[in-house]
């Protein structure tokens, strides 16, 4: 129920943004081989376009729908998590008050109602760490099987799932050596996740090439060499730790770097499995900067939803840890579970207040909801139900032109009363003798028939 109200929340609070459109428009509503084949960028989530166009397949608008799928990730990754924390022997106060803290993390939540295939990812991250852990104390194979199938589907929804993928594997290797034992069934579950990783991106492969994988300016260095990009991964690091705690008290707070590091008191627990889970948490991070090093770039930090919800479980759970051991030496123990909620709230509350304030620059760099608004007044100044054909840039003033009613096309023929295309774009020969009718926000240029003879031929310079 929390879930819901929190993505219905952060639905309504978020206007649909470009990709989100992009994605569904351009993506999720093509055939469903060109949707598994059609490897672009940045919207290469192909299992998320994919799942959205074969289960959403009757209804037109996948953006919703799509939004709809991210709910379904952004609750069962919470399911999990509240697992987790019950199986670490915390009571049901205790784990509900900290999945609180974990629903309201600017990432998770963010990305709750985005259209995208984050919030699923999140929930294939969650259920391989969660099945891996489950699997270390009796052996059991039926776990194995859920983890290859959740890393499967971590890497289908998103190729940069490898950041994580990468501390599993290290995960596993470091526990095998420290136990003196070689587990087969852990690297045959990881072999398996290889083949069929393969094996579901080898049509998009063979259509849309290697270079699109390996040469785009997502993946490829950004700077010579280490030793350059040293200055800017120093400064990169702190804002990454400070996005993850959702920016509260500033992107250069130093209570961010103690709470960051936190977790390394569970390495000295006499507990085997505490230890390992402080092990896990370093390895998360310690991977992931290894590979930012090694690439020479950062990624998008909302490629590490996973590493942001499961680092900061394991944070407080190190904090609920202390908070336990100190209250059992004043024999006060039974005080944990309250403490524990009423500073769970307080966390909640932060980091609700922190979205509700700054959310759309938090995700997107830009006010995307005072755009909507502001296009949405240009697409009223058309008339209604008219005819119009998009160029292949101008998906956003389709998707909006389609939901309210205009006979939006998207094969042109030349002969509709609007033409509407992204300023630089080259003006198809069919639409040649267009006269302007108006330039609007963003970029947006919208062209009128000269054939149309209905008192609208003024042409409008729209200042913005």
């Amino acid at each position: 129920m929390g879930a819901a109200v929190g993505w219905a929340y952060s639905n309504r609070l978020l206007a649909p943004a470009y990709d989100e459109i992009f994605s569904a428009v351009r993506i999720a509503e093509l055939h469903p081989v060109q949707t598994l084949s059609y490897y672009m960028l940045p919207n290469n989530h192909i299992l998320f376009n994919l799942v959205n166009n074969l289960v959403a397949h009757p209804f037109e608008d996948k953006v919703i729908t799509g939004r709809l799928l991210s709910f379904v990730g952004y609750a069962g990754s919470l399911l999990l998590a509240g697992n987790w924390f019950r199986r670490q022997s915390l009571s049901y106060i205790s784990a509900g008050a900290l999945v609180m803290v974990l629903a309201t993390q600017l990432p998770a939540w963010g990305f709750s109602a985005q259209s995208r295939g984050y919030a699923l990812q999140l929930l294939a991250g969650w259920g391989a760490y969660t099945s891996l852990v489950r699997y270390g104390p009796h052996g059991n194979p039926k776990q194995l099987y859920l983890h290859a199938l959740a890393n499967i589907a971590g890497y289908a929804l998103l190729p940069s799932y490898l950041y994580f993928h990468a501390a599993i594997v290290a995960f596993a290797a470091v526990t095998q050596l420290r136990s003196g034992r070689v587990d087969h069934r852990v690297w045959k579950a990881q072999l398996i996740t290889a083949v069929f990783v393969f094996l579901f991106y080898l049509p998009a492969l063979c259509f849309s090439g290697m270079h699109a994988f390996s040469e785009n300016r997502y993946v490829t260095a950004a700077f010579p060499s280490v030793e350059a990009f040293g200055p800017s991964f120093l400064a990169d690091v702190k804002y990454y730790i400070a996005y993850g705690f959702s920016f509260i008290g500033g992107e250069h707070h130093k209570l961010h770097y103690l709470v960051f590091t936190l977790p390394v008191v569970l390495l000295f627990s006499r507990r085997n499995h505490v230890r390992e889970t402080g092990l896990f948490y370093f390895l998360i991070w310690g991977v992931f900067f290894l590979l930012v090093l090694f690439m020479k770039r950062f990624p998008f930090n909302r490629n590490l939803i996973i590493h942001y919800s499961v680092g900061l479980a394991i944070i407080i759970y190190s904090f609920y840890l202390m908070l336990g051991y100190a209250l059992a030496a004043i024999r006060c123990k039974w005080l944990t579970a309250p403490i524990t909620a009423a500073l769970s709230f307080v966390i909640a509350w932060q980091f609700a207040r922190v979205f509700n304030k700054d959310v759309h620059h938090l995700i997107y760099g830009n006010n995307i909801n005072d755009l909507d608004m502001q296009n949405a007044k240009s697409i009223n100044q058309l008339e209604k139900r008219a005819s119009i054909a998009f160029s292949e840039e101008s998906f956003y003033w389709f998707y909006h032109c389609r939901k309210q009613g205009f006979r939006s096309s998207r094969c042109p023929e030349g002969n509709e009363k609007y033409f509407v295309k992204r300023v630089g774009e080259p003006m198809p020969d069919i639409y040649q003798k267009y006269s302007l009718f108006g330039v609007y926000p963003d970029d947006y240029e919208v062209y009128l028939n000269p054939a149309s003879n209905d008192g609208q031929t003024s042409r409008i310079k729209m200042n913005w």
